[in-house]
């Protein structure tokens, strides 16, 4: 992947490059070297997959009282983050879940670069909405789908993956 600053040259730089987000590799998971990114070591690629959940009023489904429900119509976002080897499915589901509600977070944490993951998409919450909540869903990679409840993270059985 290569860093936004080497395509378009320090002159075309749209902002501050000291306070642009994409500059700021720290806080990002990656480390700028020669204009090109690398992963930060101690890290790997994690593809998380995000589901918002959208509610049928006519049909009598509010993902935020009843949960989530298969088949239910979803605003789905893909993003890859770097991120500790180390971390379980739903931890990483916690931290996406703290990164779409909390209102500041700390630069270089993994919840903001997932945060800044999310941003990249372009995704603004105008098709659905921002913050994760009840209803809501995550996969990591592969691994089974994960559904956000009001105290924990339920696996969810699939009729078709």
């Amino acid at each position: 992947m290569r860093h936004h600053l080497a395509l378009t040259g320090p002159e075309q730089h749209p902002g501050d490059v000291a306070t642009c987000s994409k500059c700021r590799p720290p806080d990002r998971g990656w480390e700028l070297a020669e204009k090109v990114l690398v992963a930060v070591p101690g890290t790997v690629e994690r593809v998380i997959t995000v589901g918002y959940t959208q509610g049928n009023r006519d049909a009598g489904y509010v993902p935020m009282i009843e949960g989530y429900r298969p088949g239910a119509a979803q605003h789905v976002l893909t993003i890859s983050v770097q991120l500790s080897p180390d971390l379980e499915d739903q931890q990483i589901a916690e931290l996406v879940f703290i990164a779409t509600n909390a209102p500041d977070l700390d630069a270089g944490t993994p919840e903001q670069r997932i945060r800044d993951a999310i941003v990249d998409t372009g995704y603004k919450g105008t098709e659905a909405h921002w913050s994760l909540s009840i209803g809501d869903t995550v996969r990591v990679g592969g691994s089974p789908l994960l559904a956000c409840g009001d105290v924990i993270w339920t696996t969810v059985e699939e009729e078709h993956r």
